[in-house]
């Protein structure tokens, strides 16, 4: 796993649990690299939604850089996890986003 999209990501979802302003900066981040390109942005969603914790920390990474990925680059987002199935299928966080 790269550090520092992990470290990236822990930042994200903390910025959410603790609304603590030293660590926006990974919120304007992670908005940065999911307008960037494709592979960015399902990088840092797909880590998102692994490491999201509770349903409202899901919640939050649905309504934010899932839905933004799925907005920005459409067909193509839809594409995407159907390439990585061996990835989908095991989390049931992410089957939860697709209802």
């Amino acid at each position: 796993m790269d550090l520092e999209l992990s470290a990236l990501t822990d930042a994200y979802l903390r910025h959410h649990a603790n609304h603590r302003s030293e660590d926006f900066w990974a919120w304007e981040e992670v908005e940065r690299r999911v307008r960037a390109d494709l592979a960015q942005a399902w990088a840092v969603t797909q880590l998102l939604v692994e490491k999201a914790e509770s349903d409202t920390a899901l919640g939050y990474v649905a309504a934010g850089p899932l839905e933004d990925f799925v907005d920005g680059y459409g067909d193509a987002a839809l594409d995407v996890p159907s390439k990585t199935q061996a990835w989908a299928p095991s989390s049931l966080m992410f089957s939860a986003t697709r209802c």
